[in-house]
Parts: structure tokens; C-alpha cells; sequence
């Protein structure tokens, strides 16, 4: 959805000058990026987990309850 707005605000001249389209992109972009930066971290707090649960020295059951959303138990 952020390519195809971004797109429209380059494909169409009615955009360009429009102070709300680029605001608008800007705010997308910086939520998009938050939203990368969450997934990373908890992407490697969970390797974190997986690494320390093989080696012995973790829960195998907090490891499962990161897990949950990625298996797709959310509930």
C-alpha cells in the first residue's frame, strides 16, 4: 500500500504541489520504518530465546509463548 501511494504521488502532477500528499508520504514512510524496527526486535529477542533454550539455559516455555503470534496462535 505504501509503494502504490507513493506511485500515485509521483505518477500524478495534482500531487506534486500538494503540501498534505508529501506530509501524508512522510508519515507513511516513518511508520513503515517503525514498524520495521519493531519486527527486528523482536525477531532477535526470539533468536535470542531459540539460542539460549538450545544451549540449556533458557525456558522452552517463554521461547514457545514469543513464538505464538509467528505460528499464527495469536489467542
Amino acid at each position: 500500500m505504501l509503494l502504490s501511494g507513493l506511485l500515485a504521488i509521483a505518477a500524478t502532477s495534482a500531487f506534486h504541489n500538494a503540501a498534505w500528499a508529501w506530509v501524508k508520504a512522510l508519515l507513511g514512510l516513518s511508520v513503515f520504518e517503525g514498524t520495521l524496527v519493531t519486527i527486528n526486535a523482536s525477531a532477535r529477542r526470539a533468536a535470542e530465546l531459540a539460542a539460549m533454550t538450545a544451549s540449556g539455559q533458557g525456558d522452552a516455555v517463554q521461547l514457545a509463548q514469543t513464538m505464538r503470534p509467528e505460528w499464527g496462535d495469536c489467542g
